[in-house]
C-alpha cells in the first residue's frame, strides 16, 4: 500500500500548485503562511474563477514580522476581487 501523503518542496512547488489550481473543478483550498501571488499563480486563480471554481485561501494574519504589509494587503484585496 502506498502512502497517500505527499510532501512538496522547493522546485516541485510551482508546478504542483498550478496543477492543483488548474485541476480544481468546484473548490480549491490553498494554505500558506505567505500571501504573495507571483504572476503564474494570479493567472491560474483568474482561470479557476472563470470556471466558477471557489477558492479559499488560508494565510497567516499580518503581524509586526510581516515584511511587506502593503504588498500583502494588496494581494488580499486582489483575491477578494476575483
Amino acid at each position: 500500500m502506498t502512502n497517500p501523503t505527499r510532501i512538496i518542496t522547493n522546485e516541485d512547488i510551482q508546478p504542483a500548485l498550478i496543477k492543483i489550481i488548474n485541476d480544481a473543478k468546484d473548490d480549491v483550498v490553498l494554505v500558506s503562511p505567505y500571501i504573495d501571488f507571483p504572476g503564474y499563480i494570479e493567472t491560474a486563480i483568474r482561470e479557476a474563477r472563470q470556471r466558477k471554481t471557489r477558492i479559499t485561501f488560508i494565510y497567516r494574519s499580518f503581524d509586526d514580522k510581516t515584511r511587506n504589509r502593503e504588498k500583502a494587503a494588496g494581494a488580499v484585496q486582489w483575491l477578494r476581487e476575483q
